[in-house]
């Protein structure tokens, strides 16, 4: 793939036969030749929909390993059961490069039942942040960046707010793209894509300095979000030995629907 946008871009991914093709869309903001976490993400989540159940289930954890850079080539998803029953089911999906493993996800399944909703006064809920009319959405640069990642043009960014280390910041994110070519954006596969969002949204380190790319996303997931549109309110903590953790409450416009927790590598830029 090059580094020259193609801005008439329509999706992240095109699907010829079993590959994804990436297309400049996928483009991570740490090297333009590695695709980014939240692509990477959503199309692992997207596999992992497409295993059937044994009975109506709906995924409750996503945990994934961004184990090596996932090239800008294209890559087939792989996936297997690993425990089937009535309540649960354990998937894991996979993708390789020249038979190594770049990313994996482990998926926990639950059945669902409607008839067993136990009450309001046994549910939780946060209340939506107010959505920002207008974002503090300046460009997310490496060094004011030397480019503008693919993976950005693919979202819409509403950021709200930015704090001190271990401090909320929080953000309204929407994917505008397709992620595969012709194929709706599932609830799920857009949850996983803008969830990889809450490391970054949380990190109040000085990006011309230091890179912090995540290294996993876990995801649990209250329940599917319904709109577009997802609050992130997240907060990093870093040590002092080179690693970091980041934690998210995830919202849609009805409430919470899900918690994302990332490990965070922390580095100077090889320039700085």
């Amino acid at each position: 793939m090059t580094t020259e946008s193609n801005h008439q871009e329509q999706a992240v991914y095109t699907l010829e036969g079993d590959a994804l093709v990436p297309s400049d869309l996928a483009q991570g903001p740490w090297n333009p030749e590695h695709q980014s976490g939240g692509a990477v993400s959503g199309i692992l989540a997207r596999s992992a929909e497409r295993v059937e159940t044994p009975c109506p289930m709906r995924i409750a954890r996503l945990s994934i390993d961004l184990m090596r850079p996932v090239p800008m080539k294209p890559l087939i998803p792989q996936a297997r059961v690993v425990r089937a029953g009535r309540r649960i089911q354990v998937v894991d999906v996979w993708l390789e490069d020249a038979g190594q493993t770049v990313a994996r996800a482990s998926v926990l399944r639950v059945r669902t039942d409607d008839s067993l909703t136990p009450g309001a006064e046994y549910t939780f809920n946060l209340p939506s942040p107010p959505r920002p009319e207008a974002g503090k959405d300046g460009p997310v640069t490496r060094r004011k960046l030397a480019y503008m990642p693919g993976w950005m043009r693919a979202i819409d960014f509403r950021r709200e707010q930015l704090s001190q280390p271990g401090q909320k910041n929080r953000a309204w994110v929407r994917l505008r793209k397709d992620l595969v070519a012709d194929e709706p954006n599932s609830p799920i596969t857009r949850l996983a894509a803008l969830g990889d969002f809450s490391a970054g949204i949380a990190n109040a380190l000085d990006l011309s300095r230091w890179t912090s790319p995540n290294a996993d996303l876990s995801l649990h997931i209250l329940r599917e979000p319904q709109s577009e549109w997802l609050a992130l309110e997240a907060s990093a903590s870093i040590s002092p030995d080179g690693l970091g953790q980041s934690s998210a409450i995830i919202f849609d416009d009805q409430g919470i629907c899900a918690r994302g927790h990332a490990s965070l590598i922390v580095d100077r830029w090889p320039d700085a």
